[in-house]
């Protein structure tokens, strides 16, 4: 494989992983950035519903108290309360033993709520009780009750009230919700909203699941919980509250996989123009260096080329590349110690595999005639002469 390929091969693979480290790095610190924004955004949504349910509680008591101050309210004067404050199921009026004397639904008209903590705890103030399964209306509901002469004027309110705002996803996606649930009697888990995507809800929460968002709300932890998993058993971001007033859990979530799956989009796209951008600048800034790196290595290449043609005179040129001037130095040595070689032993350069030019025959060293002799036989014993002596 030609070096300038090889050359361009490593600037290429270089730059793509440099492309993807940094790409990498950006999409985890964009990740970092997009969920903080993320959890910022469900916890203002989560404080302003749960100021938006304590200021409804609030409107309500002080309208029960006001409500309060009038005397002997008749049946058709609670009717027209009823009618009058949509919030309101049901207005009615508890006489001192806890028995109703008078309701906008004269069917509960003396009925038995002594035992019930609305009549019990409202004696001296008022009182909100908490989220409850009303077996009256058969609906989720709170009550608030007063003091009204010597018995307890209560408002009984559906907490469907707090669907409409609470449901409203406005900013929250395509998968982001907000919950209130509660404990029944049974220590059960009931949604007093509607879940938004309800068709997949599941019957139970799996433990093996890690933390339940809800869960955490009951049971008083407020905070942010990251990969939890919803009544789907989704991955979600979740921020939970605890509406202690009234027993409630408020959860504002939002999926995962919405929150992150537009940065894994952007990171795909981000590393295709990155990886083009610098396979175009290894093209046009590549090649150059390339070339600078190689024509050197090209002369030296032709230059020890003529050398081995037997051209021992040549010079071999310099380079700004250190490490070819290196071995450039070095081969100058060789051919140095080669042509001394040469001349010392009078080899010629076919001799040595170098072609048929030699170093001129004027600096050749002539190498001295040595005579051979044979022996001769004489009486006695053999005696060396000379090839060349007379007989």
């Amino acid at each position: 494989m030609k070096l300038v390929i090889i050359l361009i091969i490593s600037f290429i693979l270089v730059g793509f992983v440099g492309s993807i480290s940094g790409t990498y790095s950006y999409y985890l610190k964009s990740n970092e950035l997009l969920q903080e924004r993320v959890v910022q955004d469900l916890e203002f949504t989560t404080q302003t519903l749960e100021n938006f349910i304590e200021e409804i509680l609030e409107k309500q008591r002080e309208k029960l108290e006001i409500i309060a101050i009038h005397q002997n309210i008749s049946i058709e004067e609670l009717k027209k309360i009823k009618n009058l404050q949509k919030e309101f199921s049901e207005i009615f009026v508890l006489d001192s033993t806890g028995k109703v004397i008078g309701s906008s639904d004269e069917s509960q008209i003396g009925k038995d709520k002594s035992e019930n903590i609305y009549f019990i705890n409202a004696r001296d103030k008022t009182y909100i009780k908490p989220a409850y399964f009303s077996s009256t209306t058969h609906k989720d509901s709170i009550a608030v009750s007063t003091p009204y002469y010597d018995g307890v004027l209560v408002a009984r309110i559906e907490l469907g009230v707090f669907n409409k705002v609470v449901t409203d996803r406005t900013g929250l996606g395509e998968t982001g919700e907000a919950l209130l649930a509660y404990r029944d009697m049974e220590g059960d888990v009931l949604f007093l909203t509607e879940r938004r995507f309800e068709e997949d809800a599941l019957d139970s929460y799996d433990e093996k699941y890690g933390i339940n968002p809800i869960e955490e709300a009951l049971n008083k932890n407020e905070k942010v919980v990251l990969g939890s998993f919803d009544y789907r058993r989704v991955e979600v971001l979740a921020v939970t509250r605890y509406i202690e007033v009234i027993d409630v859990a408020l959860v504002v979530k939002v999926d995962k996989e919405e929150v992150f799956g537009v940065m894994k989009t952007q990171l795909v796209r981000i590393s295709i123009i990155n990886i083009s951008i610098i396979t175009f600048f290894v093209l046009i800034i590549g090649y150059p260096i390339s070339y600078f790196i190689l024509n050197p290595i090209k002369k030296l290449t032709s230059d020890v080329n003529e050398v081995t043609k037997g051209k021992l005179d040549i010079q071999l040129g310099r380079s700004g590349i250190s490490e070819v001037q290196n071995l450039t130095d070095s081969l100058n040595r060789i051919l140095a110690s080669l042509k001394l070689a040469i001349l010392r032993t009078g080899s010629s350069g076919r001799q040595l595999g170098l072609g048929d030019d030699t170093i001129s025959s004027s600096k050749k060293v002539k190498t001295p005639v040595v005579k051979k002799s044979i022996p001769k036989k004489i009486k006695g014993g053999e005696k060396v002469v000379p090839l060349d002596s007379k007989k």
